[in-house]
C-alpha cells in the first residue's frame, strides 16, 4: 500500500461516488491510497469533523 497527498479532484471524486453523504468535507489533509499494483483505491481525509459542538459533549476541545 502507498499513500500520497490527494488532489482536490481525487477527494471530490471519492466523496461524490463512494461516501454516503455525497458531499465533499472541509479537509485539513487528504491522502490517496494505492494498492501494491499501484491502482488507486480511494482517499483518507482528515478534518475537524461534522460539527463544532460535538467535542464539548465529551469535555474536549475541537480538534482533539
Amino acid at each position: 500500500m502507498k499513500l500520497q497527498i490527494a488532489s482536490h479532484k481525487a477527494l471530490k471524486y471519492a466523496c461524490m461516488n463512494f461516501h454516503y453523504a455525497e458531499r465533499v468535507p472541509v479537509a485539513r489533509i487528504s491522502f490517496s491510497v494505492f494498492n501494491d499494483k499501484n491502482e488507486w483505491c480511494g482517499v483518507i481525509s482528515y478534518g475537524s469533523g461534522a460539527g463544532d459542538k460535538v467535542a464539548k459533549h465529551f469535555n474536549m476541545a475541537q480538534g482533539q
